[in-house]
Formats: C-alpha cells, structure tokens, sequence
C-alpha cells in the first residue's frame, strides 16, 4: 500500500501526531515536577521557621532559668575573715538566699590567688553539702562539721600553713600563719622556734646550742687574746729591766777602775 495505511491515514502522519502527544505528556510532567518542586522548597522553608522559632523558644527558657538560679557570691556579705592579719580578707562568708544565716563560704588560704576552698549550703540546714577543697576545712574551722557558722581564725588548735605551729603560737611568735617560713631562710618556722633560733629574722638559722656554743668560743677567744697582749706587754718590761742593769753592770766597772787608778796615784 505504499505510504498509505489501511486506516485511511498516512504513516507519518500518525507518527508525527505521536509526537505532538509525547511532547504535550512531557510538559505536562515538567509542570508537575517544577510544582513538586515548589512545594519542597516551600516545606523546607516552613521547616526552617520551625526550627528558628523553636530555637528562640529554648533559648529564651534558658535565659530565664538562668535568671532563677542564683549564684551564691551574689549573695549578701555577711563576715569576712582575714587569716594573716594583713588588711584583707581571705575568707568571705554570704547569704544566698536571704534567711540571714551564712550558706557560702569561699576562700584563698595561702594567698597564691587562687581559690582553695567553696562550701556551699544549698539545703538551708547550717552544714555544707557541696564542697570543694574540704581538705582546707579543718585550716578555718576548730570543729568536724561543715557548719558554715563556724568559720574563724581565733581557735587554739588552728594551723593554716600546716607547719606545725598553730595560728595562735604563730602569732605570739610573731610569724606568719599562712606561711611555713616566714623569714625565707630555708628553715621552716618550726624548725627554728624548736630550736631556739628567730624565725623572723633570716640571718638567725642556727640552732640556740651553736649559737651558744661560737658565743662562748668567741668570749674565750677574746679572753685568750687579752691575755696574750698582757703577756706581751710583761715581756717589753722584762726586756727594758735587763738592759738597764747591763748599763749598771757597766758603771761599776768603771767605778773599780777609777778606784785602782785613785789607789795607784797615792802610791
């Protein structure tokens, strides 16, 4: 039949109307995918406000419990505490809450700059719960329990600087409680105030029985040095007494020449 087909139409044309139709199915597909599309980009939108809103949300709940929290060295002073005596304070004690009483305690017991001990009372019932160099307590406090009232410089059994000493003989000694040896002489306070030497005084290290000891050794050292020079000075007159009598010795002989020549003369 040629190019003529059965059904009264031309081959190509009917080819030809099959593409019409696979162009029209593809842009319409193309509309459907640029639509799809859209709709993602505008869930992705959608979502990303979500997101943003939430996480002002959160943020602005964290901004307010920080609010709640209170921060205990915000609270009142109540007491301070200066351990060496030096005009400031090395000890703080604070009301965080405002009943009055003393629940933080915070402090810097060598003076190095750096905070060595926290007790925290955060139940209200007079005693610590949370600390932080408990270690240090017994350096502040003359009793077992954390009891935050209790916090002073004045007790008899007292050592701050662990040297064996206690605050209360330190400063009858005229030392410093917070320091081992106060005069820097390489001997620890004790050392020397067991010994007798001043532990004020960096020059004075020895112990008392040396220092007794050269003591006595340069007193008999001096005596012996005197009695030296006066031994000295014995044998000068000893020496002047013998040269005046070898100069008598001499005059007489002259004498008993003069008296022979007298006794020849007469003869």
């Amino acid at each position: 039949m040629g190019i003529d087909d059965i059904d009264g139409l031309l081959d190509i044309e009917e080819l030809d109307d099959d593409e019409e139709e696979g162009d029209e199915d593809d842009d319409d597909l193309d509309i459907e995918l640029e639509d799809a599309e859209e709709l993602d980009a505008e869930d992705e939108t959608d979502t990303d406000a979500e997101e943003d809103e939430l996480d002002v949300e959160v943020e602005a709940e964290a901004a307010a419990e920080e609010e709640d929290v209170i921060n205990p060295r915000d609270g009142e002073l109540i007491d301070t505490v200066d351990l060496d005596n030096d005009g400031y304070a090395d000890i703080e004690l604070r009301d965080s809450d405002d009943d009055g009483k003393v629940d933080f305690v915070e402090g810097d017991l060598n003076d190095d700059g750096f905070i060595d001990i926290t007790m925290h009372d955060t139940d209200g019932d007079g005693k610590a719960d949370q600390t932080d160099g408990e270690e240090n307590w017994g350096l502040i406090s003359g009793i077992d329990e954390y009891d935050l009232d209790y916090v002073n410089r004045d007790g008899d059994d007292l050592d701050s600087d662990r040297d064996g000493v206690t605050n209360y003989d330190e400063v009858e000694a005229g030392t410093d409680i917070l320091s081992k040896d106060t005069d820097n002489d390489n001997v620890e306070d004790k050392t020397e105030l067991d010994q007798g030497s001043d532990p004020t005084d960096w020059a004075s290290d020895q112990p008392a029985e040396e220092v007794a000891y050269e003591a006595e050794q340069e007193i008999e050292h001096e005596a012996d040095m005197a009695e030296a020079t006066e031994t000295d000075s014995w044998d000068a007159d000893d020496a002047m007494a013998d040269s005046s009598l070898d100069y008598d010795s001499g005059v007489d002989d002259y004498d008993s020449g003069y008296d022979a020549a007298d006794t020849s003369s007469d003869y």
